[in-house]
Formats: structure tokens, sequence, C-alpha cells
């Protein structure tokens, strides 16, 4: 089990992990790591699935618990039934648990009894023997000396985690706080691969990101509406999709790890071999299938940008929707400030292009508005991103002939 902290908390966390750990009779090494470095990401989109990640370092401490183990008896996962989860607690024996095991099985291994009410049981592989056992939380303590600790200990790690505001190597930041569940439970990839390509199918193939007021999340992004998603629907593999995204992924070269943070690819080439992910990196299973699949029309929007005359240094007449508004942090070399600027996401309905503008204040759109979250202009071309379909304004634009402003109703 490994996350992050920030350096404040070392002494404070070190104390709330010991206290959780003193019951087991062979406690598990804790290591706290010196200060580093690590990368804060953030999933930048343009509303329409095309993305790009922001890595923004930080200093934190690395926190590395042994995986639990009670005399030869290590602590592969918990199922907790009340919640429906099924709870990593080994990361390498994880995929290896034998086929039955988990929320299905309400049996006792240890007893033989089988209970429909029952709340939490633990998935147990023995060292020396290889054998594999699903216990109930009432006879873990009649199997192994200490076991009874093994009970809701996974929940209570996690809530130090969620206690000093620490997180995964995924998103690094003192605001961020996971769902307790959510942050602990595992899903075969396989798995996240149809849920990801159903959820785009029926609901919306454009990736989103959560909105934050302040450090608070306000809106669900995507990535929170995938694991809602999952839990409340019941979807089948999808085999055929599977195979043709893991071999496009297995054809890539893994390449070296740079600069603290491993590659998209990189994780996602592990997901594949790791066999499951935790329920929070659902973005892994969307993005694969995304990149994926535009390797299936890498031509399709170089012919479309040829055939209405879009290139740098080209005029267009927009005449669009507003897909998403953002405020990103902007540096004035003269004043020496920071200051936010808005950039404006942008569909125009003609050629269903996405394009990207930067402006200068809140209220520079206004004569360009010809509707509700509409604007018509003509605007200049910066550059175009042929893999992530971005085309950029750049410089003044101009208003459109025979468009009247927008006057919104009182």
């Amino acid at each position: 089990m490994n996350f992050y902290i920030s350096p404040e908390n070392r002494i404070a966390c070190e104390k709330k992990i010991n206290k959780i750990l003193s019951g087991l009779v062979i406690k598990p090494n804790v290591t706290f790591s010196e200060k580093t470095k690590v990368v804060k990401t953030t999933v930048i989109t343009d509303g329409t699935g095309n993305h790009e990640f922001k890595y923004e370092k930080l200093s934190a401490i690395f926190v590395e618990i042994e995986d639990i183990k009670v005399s030869e008896w290590v602590l592969v996962a918990t199922v907790d039934y009340k919640n429906n989860a099924l709870l990593m607690g080994d990361s390498k024996l994880f995929k290896n648990i034998p086929e039955g095991f988990g929320l299905e099985y309400l049996k006792c291994d240890h007893c033989g009894s089988v209970h429909k009410s029952r709340t939490e049981s633990h998935i147990l592989y023995n060292t020396l023997t290889e054998k594999w056992m699903q216990v109930g939380s009432t006879c873990v303590n009649k199997l192994i000396n200490g076991g009874k600790y093994l009970n809701k200990l996974m929940l209570k790690l996690y809530d130090v985690i969620r206690f000093f505001d620490g997180c995964g190597e995924e998103d690094f930041g003192p605001k961020w706080r996971p769902s307790n569940k959510w942050v602990t439970e595992a899903i075969p990839f396989k798995k996240a691969i149809a849920i990801c390509n159903k959820y785009m199918t029926e609901v919306s193939n454009i990736w989103t990101k959560a909105e934050r007021w302040h450090g608070e999340k306000m809106t669900d992004g995507t990535n929170d509406k995938l694991m809602s998603f999952y839990h409340t629907n019941d979807i089948e593999d999808n085999e055929e999709l599977f195979n043709k995204v893991k071999t496009y992924f297995d054809g890539l070269e893994y390449g070296e790890v740079l600069d603290y943070e491993k590659s998209l690819t990189q994780k996602i080439k592990d997901a594949f071999e790791d066999e499951f992910i935790m329920l929070y990196e659902m973005y892994l299973p969307w993005f694969a299938i995304d990149i994926y699949n535009k390797t299936l029309t890498k031509g399709d929007f170089e012919k479309l940008l040829a055939d209405n005359n879009i290139a740098k240094g080209e005029e267009f007449e927009f005449n669009g929707t507003v897909v998403s508004k953002e405020y990103v942090e902007t540096y004035d070399h003269y004043t020496g400030k920071e200051y936010e600027v808005p950039v404006y996401t942008l569909r125009d309905e003609a050629t269903g292009i996405i394009f990207v503008k930067e402006i200068s204040s809140d209220t520079a759109m206004d004569k360009y508005t010809v509707g509700e979250n509409k604007f018509h202009f003509i605007g200049k071309i910066g550059y175009v991103n042929n893999f992530k379909r971005i085309v950029n304004f750049t410089g003044r634009l101009k208003k459109a002939k025979g468009e009247k402003n927008y006057v919104k109703a009182a």
C-alpha cells in the first residue's frame, strides 16, 4: 500500500498508522521517504475527448506499508458486502484470486457456514501451503492468532489517507479527497474497458474533468461518473474490443520512466499486465479506448481541415457553441504578476471541429455573442494539433457580417 502525504503531516500520520497496526502479531514495515518531488497530474480536455496532461512538481513524502501478513497468511483482499466492494490488500497477489471468490461468495471456508447477511470477509493466501481461503470476519481470529485485527483494517488505513488529505500518484494536491470506498476498490481492467465503451456509446463520448472552486469539487467529471456507472449497471465484458485495444498497446514500446511520472502509455500497459486497476483510475481504460479509436480514423481529421481550408495563418468563420470555459494562470512579464484569463473551448456547428481561444477578459466575447452560449466571428488560425484534433485561434477576432448582438432576456 503506497501513498503520498504533505511533509507537514509526517509525524502525525506515522502515529496514527502505528496505532492501527499495533494489534497485529506481525507488524508490516512502514517507511516514510525523505521529502521528495512528486508530480500533480491535471487532465486538460477540450470537451470532445481530446486531452492533454499538465504536470506540476510538488514536495511530498512517500509512505509505503508492506503487505499485511499474519503468520504465514497474507491479506490479499477484503470483501465489503455492505458497500458491494472488493478492497485490494496485496497488489501482487490480487489478480491470482481464485475464480468464484469475492462478493458472490457467501461461504466461510473456516466454519463452512453461509450467511446472506454477511458484511465482511477476507481473502487470504498461505505462503507455505499456497492455499486460498475466504473467511468471515468472525472466524478469521479462529483461523489465525490475531486475525481479528484484520477486520476493518483496510478501511482504517485509507481513512488515514483521507484524514491527512493524502493521495495516490494520480493526483497529488492538498484538496484532493477520494471516496473511502472507491480509493480501495479494484476492478478487472477487462471489465473497466467494457464499462467505458458502454458509457461512451450510450451516455457521452466527451471527457470532462470535475469543476473545482478554490480546490473544492463542485461538479463531477467523467471519471466520477464512470465510477457511479459501474455500480449502477450490469455490464458484460467486451472481449473483442479488449483484445483489439490490448493488441495495439502491446505493440507500443514501454520506454523509460522519466521525471517521476509514468507516461499514459506506460500506465495503460501496466494495467493490461496487472489485469486490475483501482476504481478511481477509470481514466486509464477510457483513454486506452480513445487512443485506439483515433488510430482507426487517423486521416479523417486532416481531410476535414483541408476541405474547409483550415490551416495556420488562414482565417476561418466560426459559428457554433461553447463546450467549456476555463480560467488558466498566465504571467505578465512587464508587471511580474500572475493572473487568470478565460479560455473558451468551442464547437463549430457546420464542421464539428473543436476550436480553442484564449481571451483577455470575461467581456471580450460579448460582441460576438449571437445566442445562449453561441458565438459567430472570424478568427485567424494559430496552430493545429492533428492528433488531439484541436484548432487554436490566435490574435484579435473580427465580427462576422450580417449578425446582430444577442441580448439576454431580463
